[in-house]
């Protein structure tokens, strides 16, 4: 399931069930099977899309259930060579001065962090 949201959220840009509202979001995610939609403007392949609703699926009917092969061998990784991975040079390689180098990431202004959220009358939970 979560290597389906990933998918989505890189392919797409947002993740599969956003909202501004986090109520709404759960309920998003749990009626899933009413709320998964690709918008037209993502141009995905189809090879793509099958891939991101089998992962984002029931666990009985759920790519990768019976092992990895099962993700391994589908379309869209058809161009993989699974057994030279480790051999093949990155696309990209970003430069890197020190561990500590965060020149590759974007800049955001400073937010302050959420407040919690409560749904109830209880005490907050850590």
């Amino acid at each position: 399931w979560s290597l389906g949201a990933i998918m989505y959220e890189m392919l797409v840009g947002y993740p599969p069930f956003y909202s501004d509202d986090p109520v709404t979001t759960c309920r998003k995610i749990v009626h899933w099977k009413n709320h998964l939609k690709f918008p037209d403007e993502a141009r995905l392949t189809p090879e793509a899309k099958d891939l991101i609703c089998r992962l984002l699926s029931g666990v009985p009917h759920r790519l990768g259930t019976r092992g990895a092969n099962e993700i391994k061998t589908h379309p869209w990784f058809r161009d993989v060579i699974w057994d030279r991975l480790y051999e093949t040079e990155a696309a990209f390689k970003p430069r890197v001065i020190g561990e500590l180098d965060t020149q590759n990431f974007m800049k955001f202004d400073e937010v302050e962090p959420p407040k919690p959220y409560r749904t109830g009358s209880g005490p907050i939970r850590k």
